[in-house]
């Protein structure tokens, strides 16, 4: 087999791996709780996390559709220096130097004479990605100190000293119509900007989402690089589950869904657009009823799917997010599935190397 041929089947044979292997997964979630044993009393005593509704999932789709809902930003949060894990609630805070001045910082937690701070590395103006030289240049002279640490040689960074209690930071975060979101809860105690251990983490890896992993071998990298390959295998699920109708060959029906994820883990969804990409002529008509059997086939694979089959997300603002917006297409022979995280995670790509740059 020649080396274009290999190139060519290589995602046909990822697929089709792991397409077999999804059947041996458990679809029961992962909680990743550090370190093992006892829950510490730093996460038992920190409030439950709220979770956000489904009406209000609905309301934040119509309001970003309708452009009445200005689009959540992550320059809005204190970021992480690779990006993509942000402090619900500003870190600057408690600082006199910062107080009253619309600052964003990015931090990162490094270790300075065996201790692991909370440290700013940069600060920008709030809602923009533009570094505010002036503020940063103050802020070294009064509490900056050197540190020299790979991918950080010779760097001055401002230990977060005046930080003390419990802080929540979200990783994975990315914007989602009107939402900012990300796959994991970190809890944290934190005293005089120290770490306190232990962290305890909450992340639910779901069915097609650890089927697609098992097979992308990305050891270190984003949550959302697994997702088209996920809804690759939730489409082919579910295109199994349909009937072929030939009436809709060229002309697909088009949905934009909530679908929601109850406590137990169970899917099923909230209709929130309908659309043809052909025109409704006197030939073409558009039949409610056949929507209503799409839909109600689509539903009935859903709640067939086991618990988990896709994962609960995390607001910046430390809530549960039970819901995932998608384009969903129904096709002559099947179903196509869109997440519309995706278009977040492209943000989030376009602002990491702006940062860079």
């Amino acid at each position: 087999m020649n080396l274009e041929i290999m190139k060519a089947m290589k995602p046909i044979l990822s697929v089709a791996l792991a397409l077999l292997s999804c059947q041996l997964l458990s679809a029961q979630p992962r909680r990743s709780v550090h370190p093992r044993g006892e829950i510490p009393a730093v996460y038992a005593d920190y409030l439950r996390p709220d979770t956000v509704s489904v009406d209000e999932m609905v309301e934040s789709y119509k309001a970003v559709k309708a452009g009445t809902q200005p689009k959540p930003r992550l320059s809005d949060y204190d970021q992480s220096l690779h990006r993509g894990t942000v402090f619900p609630t500003s870190i600057l805070a408690g600082e006199s130097l910062f107080s009253g001045r619309p600052l964003v910082a990015e931090w990162a937690t490094l270790n300075i004479h065996d201790t692991i701070f909370v440290c700013l590395t940069d600060l920008y103006r709030r809602g923009t990605d533009v570094r505010d030289t002036a503020a940063w240049a103050e802020a070294d002279r009064a509490l900056g100190v050197s540190v020299d640490k790979v991918g950080l040689s010779q760097r001055r960074v401002v230990p977060a000293r005046w930080l003390s209690g419990t802080f929540v930071r979200v990783s994975d975060a990315m914007p989602y119509f009107g939402f900012v979101v990300g796959h994991g809860r970190h809890v944290q105690a934190v005293k005089d900007g120290r770490l306190v251990d232990p962290v305890v983490t909450d992340r639910i890896n779901s069915y097609y989402w650890s089927c697609a992993f098992s097979h992308q071998m990305h050891f270190d990298g984003d949550w959302a690089m697994e997702l088209p390959l996920s809804m690759t295998l939730l489409s082919h699920d579910a295109s199994q589950a349909c009937t072929v109708d030939t009436t809709l060959r060229g002309k697909p029906r088009v949905y934009d869904l909530l679908l929601t994820i109850d406590a137990e883990g169970r899917l099923d969804f909230v209709l929130l657009h309908t659309e043809a990409y052909i025109p409704r002529t006197e030939e073409n008509t558009v039949d409610p009823a056949a929507d209503r059997r799409y839909l109600d086939e689509l539903r009935r694979f859903l709640h067939g799917l086991p618990p988990y089959a896709l994962e609960p997300l995390y607001t910046a603002d430390g809530r549960v997010f039970p819901g995932r917006y998608m384009q969903v297409r129904r096709l002559s022979n099947g179903w196509r599935f869109r997440d519309y995280i995706a278009d977040g995670y492209a943000q989030l790509l376009a602002a990491r190397k702006l940062a860079k740059d």
